[in-house]
């Protein structure tokens, strides 16, 4: 069934490669908004209301809801920009910037590329737009902007997002306007 789910995938992206890129980056990022949003609530519980005057008994606290206006903006942020800009870049990176280097070069550039452009670029509008399309203030926006984008776009050391696009840039090569996985062992 898994790869049957594959070749469909692999059939939408040579059919329609920006439009199928674009329902997966919603689908993706959608999931990940959910899941981020179901861990904040687990680890950050609302207070329970206050007793109520005479009754001494406590209402208990109030379940987890989905923010749909969060996951709204989350849609838009994916195939309004996410979708389209991957879409667009990794087929610059790898059909322009690696013909370009020397086979031992391409990875590193790509990593390098993808950290100095990819990264800043989906931070500033992600911690842009998602807080803007909320209803949040301008200035709550700049402070995130100022708290949150430095530690984002410019770890120190080796991150768990640095490794994982390593691994991506080197093993799955964009092929037929899509990503398809090769062994580890295929240069």
């Amino acid at each position: 069934m898994l790869g049957r789910l594959f070749s469909a995938y692999e059939g939408a992206l040579l059919r329609r490669p920006l439009a199928t890129k674009c329902a997966m980056s919603m689908a993706v990022l959608g999931t990940a908004d959910a899941c981020a949003q179901r861990l904040q609530h687990h680890n950050n519980p609302p207070a329970a209301p206050k007793p109520s005057d005479g009754g001494g008994s406590s209402a208990a606290a109030p379940g987890f809801e989905l923010d749909l206006r969060r996951q709204s903006a989350v849609a838009v942020y994916s195939l309004g920009f996410q979708g389209p800009f991957g879409h667009f870049w990794y087929n610059l990176l790898e059909h322009r910037v690696a013909p370009a280097l020397p086979k031992r070069y391409v990875v590193a550039a790509k990593v390098a590329c993808d950290q100095l452009v990819n990264a800043l670029a989906s931070n500033v509008l992600y911690f842009s737009f998602i807080p803007w399309f909320e209803g949040k203030p301008v200035d709550e926006i700049r402070q995130k902007l100022r708290m949150d984008l430095g530690p984002t776009c410019f770890p120190c050391g080796k991150t768990a997002a640095e490794r994982l696009g390593r691994f991506a840039l080197q093993h799955a090569p964009l092929a037929q306007g899509g990503l398809q996985l090769r062994p580890a062992s295929a240069n």
